[in-house]
């Protein structure tokens, strides 16, 4: 049973406060972001995020799962990450060796040496 009574709100409350909500959320802050191996092939990769909506702020967390194909190690504590394969190792060992070489040609051709 109802007492009768009628709440009225002003017409667009509603419909401003949906808009700063969705404006929040588009602006939101990342906390933190720490990492951890769920087991030997997991990376759970957890983000801390915080919003806020004039005097009040939210704060939510998301866990990504990402699976990793060549094991997940583990430095300390929130520092986890998937061991990389050892094309990309090599890559960038022969990435870091060409930038030397042609650095190394530079000083000795511009001879700022």
């Amino acid at each position: 049973m109802s007492s009768g009574e009628i709440h009225v709100s002003q017409p667009l409350t509603n419909i401003q406060t949906a808009i700063d909500n969705i404006i929040a959320f588009g602006s939101q802050e990342l906390e933190s972001n720490h990492n951890y191996c769920q087991d030997n092939d997991t990376l759970i990769r957890v983000l801390t995020y915080e919003h806020c909506l004039g005097a009040r702020c939210f704060t939510y967390q998301r866990n990504e799962t990402i699976d990793c194909p060549r094991g997940c190690y583990e430095e300390f504590e929130g520092e986890a990450y998937c061991i990389p394969s050892e094309f990309n190792v090599w890559l960038w060992v022969i990435a870091f060796l060409i930038a030397m070489v042609v650095l190394i040609a530079v000083v000795l051709l511009k001879g700022w040496y």
